[in-house]
């Protein structure tokens, strides 16, 4: 909530989706006061098409980002991504009536992607943007100083909230092209990241990061809060 009210130029988050309680929307609240004291302040939004329409707490995802949408319509950009082609939208207005459609169009499939970067602040984390994860599961939470670093999050973002489905793996393709080196304070010591992405059968990169690492010799040490891997993985 910090990050993002003291936010001056770029705020972009992905996630599967955002809840409707109270600290939820003083995230939403938080956005609003930066755009109001920084008129360059850009937000861009991504969130699962099916889960940003199911109602809880009597209200949606794009339910609590309509006030900062409705202020801010030119500088604040909220997109959702379907496992199914939303064009006509037909299917969309008859999920919003019978809520249980919902589950289907998440069984096909969903966006996972989990990113929160605050203009040269990133948040890696693989929570969702929900009280639960805020307050239970902060854990999960690993923040990064780095301007580059934070550039490529926002222009990821930027990659998801306007690349048609069509397009969107050789997309994610390009921007993953190259990994990304952060070096620790007052240390000489690089981090590297390799940025991955999986988007079913057209694009496998994180699998074979995967594959890669397992294959390497020497010790492999892997963290993560749960690990559910296909079989090539687990047989690598």
């Amino acid at each position: 909530v910090r990050a993002c009210a003291t936010a001056t130029s770029r705020v972009s988050l992905a996630a599967l989706y955002l809840g409707s309680g109270s600290r939820e929307q003083q995230v939403v609240a938080a956005l609003q006061t930066a755009c109001r004291r920084s008129p360059r302040l850009k937000v861009r939004v991504v969130l699962d098409g099916a889960r940003a329409r199911r109602r809880e707490f009597g209200a949606t995802s794009l339910d609590v980002l309509a006030p900062l949408v409705s202020e801010f319509p030119a500088r604040v950009l909220v997109a959702t991504r379907d496992a199914l082609p939303t064009r006509g939208a037909w299917w969309c207005r008859i999920v919003d009536r019978l809520p249980v459609l919902g589950g289907i169009a998440e069984i096909l499939g969903v966006f996972h992607v989990k990113t929160v970067a605050c203009d040269d602040r990133v948040v890696l984390t693989g929570a969702n943007l929900s009280a639960t994860y805020f307050s239970d599961r902060v854990d999960r939470y690993f923040v990064v100083r780095d301007a580059a670093f934070a550039s490529w999050h926002h222009e990821l973002v930027d990659v998801l909230a306007t690349t048609p489905l069509d397009e969107l793996s050789g997309a994610l393709r390009r921007h993953c092209s190259s990994p990304t080196r952060v070096r620790r304070p007052k240390t000489r010591n690089l981090v590297w990241f390799a940025p991955a992405a999986q988007l079913g059968s057209r694009l496998r990169l994180e699998e074979g990061v995967m594959r890669g690492l397992l294959a390497a010799r020497g010790r492999v040490g892997l963290a993560t809060a749960y690990l559910n891997p296909p079989s090539a993985v687990a047989r690598a």
